[in-house]
């Protein structure tokens, strides 16, 4: 780590005007920009309100912060560095001046063990691995609680908390959620810039060795992730940090696209994937290096001079490898939001009650169970899970069906109101999301006998079963363990179909084309299988006939009818209030305040 340095490397460091700036301005903006087309639309439209921009105007800000320093009063100043001045541009107002010298004087000097010219809140942007490690170990020389792995995990602390927010880990002082994500979408910009994390260190021959096999690491000669290699005059860092004049994050290429869409999304704990995409950029950063010689005649003490026999071929194959790492950045970036905030989680925390009792329908009693590993359906699963790969970044149909994955009644009712005809929303059909609610938590409790756990012998999901291939933004986390058959998600489309039906025959067609397409997301995602979804709707028609016997429900239907048609009810409106009633003394049973021994009949 950059704060272990020998003591001399130290005082080098100091008078050195070569500072690790990542990915230029336009570097960060274009992860910003890929990151923007991999995004969920509800985790796009969460970013953008927090942020108040775009993840590609967000991306210089972490650099930006660097032009803030304290003044001969101590007060901390933000003055813009003309060379930057570009990238910075954003946050040239009062407001951004000032949110920035407050994350810098919180983020100053709070880092134990700091030594070098760099303070806190710089340390945050690298790691100083030796690229002889094969995997990011925070044991490892080069590595501290506050370089960038440990940074990451800061920042996804605190988005994974409600505002205000707890305090982040230990040293860092993250104030909210917009900071976390002005972070975020530098820092993971970084962690794909192989020179960030990825370090060489000499010997006093000027040879490469590893740090970690020494008794005492201090003793290799580090390089600054770079900017103690002179590449013809230039930094070799400097040169790691410029991306080709082709770049442009206001115009990605169709073929950028299609590749940022087409990365798999981890199937680990995604608290690990740092860690792990670190380890990637160490191996990746021995290509910045491979095939060098280091030599120090006529330079100043540590450092050297970087030579390769080719430097146009050298220079052509780091535009590559810069160019899949920065693909790969953006389109982990956006993983990340989208399974930290792609899910919707309902603040009540109430579970609707559902109209039938639990066991009205024995569905393991007549449903087949899920198909053979060996059998004709397993083979003709597994031939369209493969052959709907193809659709991922090149399909609008992608679009559609990463836009499907959700759950909560206001969200799938947006999902369906083209097809209805006219906007379903808590504004207008309020009545409507509170019966699908209640219908929701009846498919939870019919489908329990079949939905098994993987730990329980659940079927495997396809993408779990053939990982590293493209899909959809996975938005949450647990679905890797949740079982595939049958499909809740196919059982709750076609449920909105029939539901909607009924209030508005004439639409039947729309709405059946897209109760069906709504399940058909899932396999174009590979959440699921075809016959995942074919057990799916059986089980959905079964519990409809079963619901349509219940008073309760028909009545709920038909006041729902008479709410999206404008028709006044008293008796609706009566239950208008039951219901509401219910949900108070719901929370109020789930926070332990007191709550009549009996809850009144919404009848």
């Amino acid at each position: 780590m950059r704060s272990i340095y020998a003591a001399v490397a130290i005082v080098v460091f100091a008078a050195s005007s070569s500072v690790a700036w990542g990915y230029g301005a336009t570097g960060h903006q274009t992860v910003g920009a890929i990151a923007e087309t991999v995004l969920t639309p509800f985790t796009a439209d969460r970013v953008h309100k927090e942020l108040g921009m775009t993840l590609s105007e967000a991306g210089p800000w972490l650099d930006c912060a660097r032009d803030v320093k304290p003044d001969a009063s101590g007060k901390f100043i933000y003055t813009p560095n003309p060379k930057y001045a570009a990238g910075c541009a954003r946050f040239d107002t009062p407001a951004e001046h000032a949110a920035l010298e407050d994350y810098v004087q919180r983020n100053w000097d709070q880092c134990k063990g700091w030594t070098n010219s760099q303070h806190c809140h710089e340390q945050y942007h690298f790691a100083d691995v030796a690229i002889q490690r094969d995997t990011y170990d925070r044991s490892d020389f080069g590595t501290n609680d506050h370089d960038i792995v440990a940074a990451i995990h800061a920042a996804i602390f605190v988005l994974e908390h409600d505002e205000p927010t707890p305090p982040a880990p230990k040293p860092f002082d993250i104030k909210n959620h917009r900071e976390a994500l002005l972070m975020l979408a530098h820092l993971v910009g970084d962690l794909h810039q192989p020179l960030h994390v990825g370090s060489l260190y000499l010997d006093g021959n000027d040879r490469p060795i590893d740090p970690d096999a020494l008794t005492d690491p201090t003793q290799a000669q580090p390089n600054a992730g770079g900017n103690w290699l002179d590449d013809n005059g230039t930094p070799l860092h400097t040169e790691w940090d410029a991306v080709a004049a082709s770049w442009d994050p206001a115009h990605l290429t169709p073929e950028i696209v299609t590749a940022s869409r087409r990365v798999p999304t981890p199937l680990d704990d995604y608290h690990d994937w740092a860690a792990h995409w670190a380890s990637e950029t160490i191996v990746a950063a021995r290509s910045a290096f491979a095939g060098a010689t280091f030599t120090h005649d006529g330079l100043p003490e540590h450092h050297w001079r970087f030579n390769v026999s080719d430097h146009a071929a050298y220079m052509q194959a780091k535009e590559a490898t810069q160019q899949r790492l920065m693909v790969e950045g953006g389109a982990r970036l956006a993983q990340i939001l989208n399974v930290v905030w792609g899910s919707y989680k309902d603040p009540s925390k109430v579970k609707p009650q559902p109209y039938l009792a639990k066991g009205a329908e024995h569905i393991d009693a007549w449903l087949a169970k899920s198909p053979a590993e060996d059998s004709l359906v397993e083979a003709g699963d597994v031939s369209v899970f493969f052959a709907t790969r193809a659709l991922i970044g090149t399909d609008d149909r992608a679009l559609v069906a990463s836009a499907d994955d959700v759950y909560s009644p206001w969200q799938v009712a947006l999902r369906f109101s083209p097809a209805f005809g006219s906007d379903l929303t808590p504004q207008t059909a309020s009545r409507l999301l509170r019966l699908m609610g209640r219908v929701s938590t009846d498919e939870d409790q019919f489908l329990d006998p079949m939905k098994q756990a993987v730990v329980d012998g659940g079927r495997h999901r396809p993408f779990v079963d053939y990982p590293n291939r493209p899909g959809c933004p996975l938005t949450w986390p647990t679905l890797r363990n949740s079982g595939s058959y049958p499909s809740g998600h196919a059982t709750l489309g076609w449920l909105w179909a029939l539901v909607l039906t009924e209030i508005r025959s004439e639409r039947a067609d729309e709405l059946f084309a897209k109760g069906i397409g709504f399940g058909e997301s899932r396999v174009v995602c590979g959440f699921h299988y075809p016959s995942d979804l074919q057990a799916g709707r059986l089980a959905a028609s079964a519990l409809f006939d079963r619901l349509h016997g219940d008073k309760d429900f028909r009545d709920d239907l038909d006041c729902a009818a008479k709410e999206i048609n404008h028709v006044q009810d008293p008796v609706c409106t009566k239950r208008d209030a039951a219901a509401a009633r219910l949900k108070r003394e719901g929370e109020k049973k789930l926070s332990g305040q007191d709550v009549p021994a009996s809850l009144h009949s919404m009848n």
